[in-house]
């Protein structure tokens, strides 16, 4: 995970120094290769919830046998990078600055059940996420009334929280 306290001098060049280091992560995340120097790497873990972490703002996750991961109410939270070939189970409700999430090629083949309700993510990557995760069966996709998506709701007869 990336947290940002804002501790330390905080000068303009501290301020641009951090805009240059989202832009560069944003570039990345967008080309498919995110950095990886803060890369949590977890080679057993089968289950993983980060809940109301206010501080963080980027999750970047190699665990190959997990099977649930939940990051929810992370108020910061904008970026997902994740390396899950074996996740069955996603729940990102409540990261209202979730903007971008990379799927990246032999990851998240096996998900059935995503909540992506009260994000940021746009339209485009539901397009996306549907066309890479062919088993998918349970999608939930709930907007705020200030938030505009032509994408259609798939309500699952399980909640998934």
């Amino acid at each position: 995970t990336t947290t940002s306290d804002g501790g330390g001098g905080g000068g303009p060049a501290d301020e641009h120094a951090a805009d240059r280091a989202k832009e560069d992560d944003a570039r990345d995340v967008a080309s498919g290769h995110a950095r990886r120097e803060s890369l949590l790497a977890f080679a057993r873990l089968e289950a993983l919830e980060i809940a109301s972490c206010d501080h963080v703002e980027a999750v970047r996750l190699d665990a190959p046998k997990l099977l649930a991961l939940a990051t929810t109410r992370c108020e910061r939270l904008a970026l997902l990078d994740i390396d899950c070939p074996r996740l069955t189970h996603l729940d990102t409700h409540r990261c209202g600055r979730l903007q971008r999430f990379a799927l990246r090629p032999g990851s998240l083949v096996k998900l059935a059940v995503a909540n992506l309700s009260h994000t940021d993510l746009p339209e485009a990557f539901f397009h996306r996420l549907v066309d890479h995760c062919r088993g998918l069966t349970h999608l939930d996709i709930h907007r705020t009334d200030r938030d505009s998506i032509t994408t259609p709701r798939v309500d699952s007869e399980e909640s998934f929280r």
